[in-house]
């Protein structure tokens, strides 16, 4: 009843005289029938469900005398409150640690992940302009493009819901592996090598069908495929040495190199031969474009960087590291940045140890 008070209303606040003892002579034809049947419809009960969310974990886990694993999996499932509004997600872990002998160890953490969020959820927006006293549906159950015949400044907030059928998955691929040798008999010698690989895919396939009510042909598909792949190689080189109880020297030494490289395609195709193939034919469409895209960088760097503690309580620290990019200019392909720092920390001095509010002060 608030929808027809609020036509009457509209109405007279533009000057017109209202008759409000039979509204319906103010309500299109189709709104009229219904509204006179006794028969609504509540737009909100309409796109709007009982959410679910699902959870399922499971992992195992375990050590000997020198590995460590750990794998896990998990599935998610979600309903959501708005209708065709889903999603699920598959994830997967691994981490193994192991000492090959004492002086070297090497490890892997790997995560894999699905997203599916298939599916057209309906129109909210849609839906707030909807009439209670329209038709959502045929006799025969197909989802009908206007509600009110008369009323065409909004489409069925369930139209492309029932009429799109959509196919959209991401996926990741994540690992990092790495090596650990502390070098025999050079006490504080070590050697890290990390290797961080990176691998990202999804896609989007779309395909509106034909509306049985519509004498021209509407049908259109589109496929979309997107790639990305990245790594991140690190060599890394420390030594750390103590020179009686006073002076401690810490050099790194870095050499890395990193890569990045994506590409996607898209292709669309509208006003289909024939529907039963959906966005697995797109030939078949009688207006057809292709659009592609890659890029590529690539990286290498370096870093030298030393590190002297005096007394645990003065500190001088100095790094020189170079970097080339492919996207540097020409000319200027690499660039050298040096620089450096001093610190003091004052909460080592005699005057401080004992303080009872100060656990550590540093001047950097």
């Amino acid at each position: 009843e608030r929808y027809v008070e609020s036509k009457m209303d509209f109405l007279e606040q533009s000057g017109v005289t209202v008759d409000r003892s039979d509204p319906s002579k103010y309500l299109y034809a189709d709104e009229a029938e219904n509204y006179l049947a006794g028969k609504s419809t509540d737009p909100w009960d309409m796109i709007f469900r009982q959410g679910l969310q699902t959870t399922c974990d499971l992992s195992i886990s375990g050590r000997t005398k020198t590995t460590k694993y750990y794998v896990s999996g998990s599935l998610v499932k979600i309903k959501g409150v708005l209708e065709n509004d889903n999603m699920e997600r598959y994830s997967m872990r691994v981490n193994l640690d192991t000492d090959i002998t004492e002086w070297l160890k090497i490890g892997l953490t790997s995560n894999f992940s699905r997203r599916d969020l298939s599916g057209v959820a309906a129109s909210v927006a849609s839906a707030y302009r909807s009439s209670p006293y329209g038709n959502w549906f045929d006799d025969k159950g197909n989802v009908l493009r206007y509600i009110v015949t008369a009323e065409q400044a909004d489409s069925n907030p369930l139209y492309n819901t029932k009429l799109t059928d959509e196919d959209e998955l991401y996926n990741n691929l994540f690992s990092n592996i790495y090596a650990i040798v502390d070098v025999p008999f050079i006490n504080g010698l070590s050697y890290r090598l990390n290797f961080s690989p990176n691998f990202d895919w999804n896609h989007t396939y779309s395909f509106l069908k034909q509306d049985p009510y519509r004498t021209d042909n509407m049908t259109s598909a589109s496929k979309y495929n997107y790639s990305n792949f990245q790594w991140v190689l690190e060599n890394i080189l420390t030594y750390d040495k103590k020179f009686g109880e006073n002076h401690a020297l810490n050099l790194t030494l870095l050499y890395g190199r990193d890569y990045y490289k994506n590409e996607s395609t898209t292709a669309n195709s509208s006003n289909m031969a024939q529907d039963q193939l959906g966005y697995n034919l797109l030939s078949l469409g009688q207006t057809v474009s292709v659009n592609s895209y890659a890029s590529s960088v690539s990286g290498i760097s370096s870093m030298l960087r030393a590190n002297y503690i005096l007394k645990h309580k003065y500190l001088l620290t100095g790094t020189i590291r170079r970097d080339g990019s492919s996207v540097f200019a020409k000319n200027n392909k690499f660039a050298t940045f040096p620089s450096g720092s001093v610190a003091w920390i004052a909460s080592e001095e005699p005057f401080l140890k004992g303080s009872s509010f100060i656990d550590m002060l540093k001047l950097r």
